[in-house]
């Protein structure tokens, strides 16, 4: 992670991405969705050429570093987010009821990234720092693959309305780590690391029945009756292949996870060495699941502690000149808090 310095440093940028920039999408073979084959010929051959999307992508950003306090106090901001929308077109044919005609379709996606950090010296012994790093996406409008017109023909032959992929539904997924550390010069040799880190995910999906039944057709029910002979409710007077909703196996109604880190280690540097370093980490971790296919659970927790290694290396040519407290200062890598940050 970038940081403060005694220099004004920093950056404006901006990217912007539109269908107009973009080739046409690659020709495919396939077989013709209006040509019927038989039981001893496959339908005829087609080679299609799709239709460019809709597309804006806009990302813009700044960075900005610099001195709070000369020589003490430095910070460090930036921003940048990023706005993706995508828009499609799909004919679902001329007849056919609620499937008929061309209907649009979007997928937007919303992301933010942003960091921060503070670093201080303190005296010439001593540094610490504080980090933030958040980022978080949200994405809406059609289902997470935007239908095809593939998609199109497999439903209007069966009959069914595409509309449920047109409902507002998606997921919202954000994360945030916070990382506190210090290190302090003992002695001229023995440096101290200390480093703190915190990291929470929660993640859930939106837009989807998770509260009363949805129904899909394998028959249908036009003019059906029930078991006692009377006609079928209107809701269930629908054609074969109909679906009522839209319907995801796993949907995730919450999906949290946190972890905290911390690292303490002790670090003795020799004139001539690279270093030897003993330290302790200790890494509880907490995670709780909710989704549509499994009953909410209780929170996971697990712990874990261990020893680093002892670690020793001899440089080609030693040097004869004494380590400063400035030169451990810069050396000082023991224990850092590096969390691993999951991509969605």
């Amino acid at each position: 992670m970038k940081k403060g310095s005694n220099q004004w440093h920093g950056s404006v940028f901006l990217q912007y991405e539109t269908n107009a920039m973009n080739g046409s999408p690659t020709a495919t073979s396939r077989y013709d969705p209006n040509s019927v084959g038989t039981r001893n010929t496959d339908a005829a051959y087609q080679q299609y050429q799709a239709k460019k999307d809709k597309l804006d992508d806009f990302f813009p950003g700044f960075t900005i570093g610099g001195p709070i306090l000369r020589d003490r106090l430095f910070f460090f901001a930036a921003f940048n987010p990023e706005f993706r929308n995508i828009e499609r077109k799909v004919n679902y044919g001329t007849s056919g009821g609620a499937a008929a005609g061309i209907l649009p379709f979007s997928q937007n996606t919303q992301t933010y990234y942003t960091t921060a950090r503070l670093d201080a010296a303190d005296t010439k012994k001593l540094h610490v720092f504080a980090s933030w790093l958040y980022q978080g996406q949200r994405q809406s409008g059609s289902s997470y693959r935007l239908p095809t017109m593939s998609m199109a023909f497999s439903i209007f032959r069966r009959k069914s309305t595409p509309l449920y992929r047109r409902t507002a539904r998606g997921f919202s997924s954000r994360n945030i780590t916070t990382n506190f550390g210090g290190d302090y010069v003992l002695t001229q040799n023995i440096v101290s690391t200390n480093r703190f880190g915190y990291y929470f995910e929660n993640y859930h999906d939106f837009g989807y029945n998770g509260t009363s039944d949805g129904y899909s057709f394998q028959a249908s029910g036009v003019g059906g009756t029930e078991v006692n002979g009377n006609p079928l409710t209107s809701n269930l007077q629908q054609v074969n292949g109909f679906q009522s909703g839209p319907v995801n196996a796993n949907f995730t109604r919450r999906n949290a996870n946190k972890h905290i880190q911390f690292d303490e280690a002790i670090s003795w540097f020799k004139s001539g060495w690279a270093g030897t370093s003993i330290g302790l980490d200790c890494s509880p971790t907490r995670t709780a699941i909710s989704a549509a296919t499994t009953p909410a659970r209780p929170a996971a927790i697990s712990l874990m502690a261990a020893v680093v290694a002892v670690t020793r290396r001899t440089t080609a040519a030693p040097s004869t000149r004494p380590i400063s407290s400035t030169t451990l200062m810069e050396i000082r890598r023991a224990g850092r808090f590096q969390p691993t940050v999951p991509t969605h």
